[in-house]
C-alpha cells in the first residue's frame, strides 16, 4: 500500500465514508502482485480489499505490490471524488513541510526549570495529519 492509498484508507474510516459503488463477493486471486479483477472494475479505480489475510485496504488499479494469496472476501468498487485526491496532495505536502514537528510530542519546551507542553489536536488527541486536516473532511462524512 502506497502512501496515497495508505491516507486514503484513513481518510475512509475517518469519515466513515468509501464512496462504495459496488460491492463484489467471491473468491479472488493475486499473483505476482496482481489482483484478478471483476469486469465492472476500470484500471486507475480506487478499490477496497475486505476479507485477505494480507491486503485489506484500498489500493488504486491495476495491482502490481499485493502479496499473493487467495481468499474468499469483498471487493468494494470506489468512486473516490477528485477533490478529495486533490486535498491528500496537499495533506501529503503539508506533512513532508511539517515532519520534524509531527514526530515531536512536544508542542512548546522552557529551558528555566524545565517545562513542556505536550501537543494535541483540535480533539485533544495527538496532533495528526487526519486532525490537522479533519474540518476539511466535512461534506464527505457519514454518520
Amino acid at each position: 500500500m502506497n502512501d496515497v492509498e495508505r491516507m486514503l484508507d484513513d481518510i475512509c474510516a475517518y469519515c466513515k465514508n468509501y464512496f462504495v459503488v459496488e460491492k463484489i463477493s467471491g473468491v479472488f486471486t493475486i499473483t505476482d502482485g496482481v489482483l484478478a479483477l471483476p469486469d465492472s472494475i476500470q484500471e486507475g479505480q480506487f478499490i477496497r480489499i475486505v476479507g485477505s489475510i494480507f491486503n485489506d485496504g484500498v489500493h488504486k488499479t491495476p495491482t502490481s505490490d499485493l502479496n499473493d494469496e487467495t481468499f474468499s472476501g469483498v471487493i468494494w468498487s470506489m468512486a473516490v471524488p477528485p477533490k478529495l485526491l486533490k486535498l491528500i496532495d496537499e495533506m501529503r505536502k503539508w506533512e513532508t513541510d511539517n515532519s520534524y514537528a509531527l514526530n515531536s510530542p512536544y508542542q512548546s519546551e522552557s529551558k528555566a526549570d524545565y517545562s513542556y507542553t505536550l501537543k494535541t489536536g483540535a480533539d485533544g488527541d495527538s496532533m495528526t495529519t487526519i486532525n490537522k486536516f479533519s474540518s476539511r473532511f466535512t461534506e464527505w462524512r457519514k454518520i
